[in-house]
């Protein structure tokens, strides 16, 4: 019978070699898959698919507000272009409750409302 350490070490050794097999075989796979040009939604990021760094409300509350170019709701949930996704949080991820002053004009611009200056 041999020494325990040298089974051990044998067996460690095959593992090994098997579970890179097995990473190779999946790097293979998945660059060989390309994105189906009639899939709409190829690209794109929604709450599900979210980096963690972002927040869902963050996402949600930028992509309501207008400050991820883009962004469209689809039923009850918001979808944006990655790349957009990528600006905006590359920008500093603000979210609308951190300047409410743009917000509100943007808000009374979506309206109607024409700002006028004021009297000399």
């Amino acid at each position: 019978m041999a020494d325990p350490r040298t089974r051990f070490t044998l067996a460690l050794t095959r593992a090994a070699a098997s579970g890179a097999e097995a990473l190779l075989a999946l790097v293979d796979y998945a660059t060989s898959r390309a994105a189906p040009a009639e899939d709409p939604l190829w690209g794109r990021v929604d709450v599900e698919h979210l980096p963690p760094w972002i927040s869902r409300e963050q996402f949600r509350d930028a992509c309501a507000s207008g400050l991820i170019d883009g962004a469209v709701k689809i039923g009850r949930a918001w979808t944006a272009p990655r790349h957009a996704v990528e600006v905006w949080a590359l920008a500093g991820g603000q979210s609308p409750a951190a300047n409410d002053a743009q917000l509100a004009e943007r808000a009374l611009a979506a309206g109607g409302y024409a700002p006028t200056r004021p009297a000399r």
